[in-house]
């Protein structure tokens, strides 16, 4: 009888663990809790990409050349780029038959340069510039999570024609004259890509191969706007020799994501980042796994996420029926939880994450509950 009463609080502990788990809170807590490290893990830092750079069309350029902007001007743009000799470059701009001038440079461009990559979305089944080889094409959607926020990359699909690749790993493709980088990408460790428990995540679509983004806040790539870039004023060196990328930055054009550094950032507007440079933060990413086999977030396994809650429950038991005063309990209970908070955003910091919202839920709720029923019985006790 006396076991019953024992064990009675870790059942109703185990039940409420188990209702938790499949709970709505779950996921948003670890996905807060990565926004936090993140915008504390994007500190300024010295090594930055040297061979990517980004062509903007602002606010003043949709003022001057109006939009969409005329096909002859971003031809002029392309011929310029072209005699820095740079190493590839992606039109982060629709131009299929429903947007295109009655200038037809841009459809003879693409088929005279290769190193020029048009982009064509699946989800709205925008297609190419007309008459684009299939290896000169890119798709540039963005995973997004329920939130709105985008913290996951879509790094390649796998099992599909040559005109599906992602818009980095098309630029990256050409720049290195090497079209054997998604065969490589499929033959790294599974580990590596998310899966739909992967890190903090709870049942989200891990189609395809995806990993975490280190997304950076804008500017860490050298730009130029359109209009400098067409007049000259601009220094060769931010854009010679690297990948460039075209598109938009300005804000009436909406083309604009929130980041995990959106949530914290503190300033008098809304912080979000422009897709041109988001797809340029992509291309650095996938260099990173190119170059090291691994992404620059690493995320924990299923596994290890239940080896972790395990271990929590186990110490949360401890520290209820391990210290002679009930006070001491509640005191290591309370130190427990602040370490391992503490650890789960340091990881993070560091690059690793394991999504530490069940492993708190059960330190807290099984110690909570052993220093409860060791409450109880004191107090009848006293009572007695």
């Amino acid at each position: 009888m006396r076991w019953l009463q024992r064990l009675a609080p870790y059942a109703f502990a185990s039940a409420l663990l188990i209702g938790l788990k499949q709970s709505p809170a779950v996921g948003p807590f670890n996905l807060l809790l990565f926004d936090l490290a993140s915008s504390l893990r994007n500190s300024p830092s010295a090594e930055l990409p040297n061979d990517i750079a980004v062509v903007a069309i602002r606010e003043t350029d949709i003022d001057r050349y109006n939009w969409p902007i005329p096909d002859s001007y971003l031809c002029k743009a392309i011929h310029r780029l072209d005699a820095l000799d740079v190493k590839a470059i992606g039109l982060d701009l629709y131009r299929d038959q429903r947007s295109n001038t009655s200038d037809p440079c841009l459809s003879r461009l693409v088929v005279d340069n290769p190193r020029l990559i048009s982009i064509h979305n699946n989800a709205e089944s925008i297609p190419a510039i007309p008459g684009t080889p299939d290896k000169q094409q890119a798709f540039n959607d963005i995973v997004v999570d329920a939130d709105r926020v985008v913290r996951r990359d879509l790094v390649h699909v796998g099992g599909q024609d040559a005109r599906t690749r992602s818009l980095p790993l098309r630029l990256l493709e050409t720049a290195r004259n090497d079209y054997n980088l998604a065969a490589h990408l499929e033959k790294l460790p599974s580990s590596i890509w998310l899966g739909e428990e992967s890190g903090g995540y709870q049942q989200q679509d891990a189609a395809g191969y995806q990993t975490m983004l280190d997304v950076h806040p804008p500017g860490r790539y050298p730009i130029v706007g359109l209009q400098d870039l067409l007049q000259g004023r601009y220094e060769p060196e931010q854009l010679q020799g690297r990948i460039i990328l075209i598109g938009s930055t300005a804000a009436s054009l909406k083309d604009q994501f929130e980041i995990p550094d959106s949530r914290w950032h503190r300033g008098d507007r809304f912080l979000q980042l422009a897709g041109v440079e988001l797809h340029a933060q992509r291309l650095e990413s996938l260099q990173h796994i190119l170059r090291l086999n691994h992404p620059q977030i690493r995320v924990a396994s299923p596994l290890q996420r239940q080896l972790l809650l395990a271990a929590m429950v186990l110490l949360g038991i401890a520290i209820a029926e391990g210290p002679s005063r009930i006070r001491r309990s509640a005191l290591l209970l309370a130190l427990g939880v602040s370490g391992l908070l503490g650890a789960g955003i340091w990881l993070l910091v560091c690059g690793t994450w394991i999504g530490v919202a069940m492993p708190l839920a059960g330190l807290v709720v099984f110690g909570s509950s052993g220093i409860v029923r060791r409450g109880a019985i004191s107090q009848h006790h006293q009572q007695e």
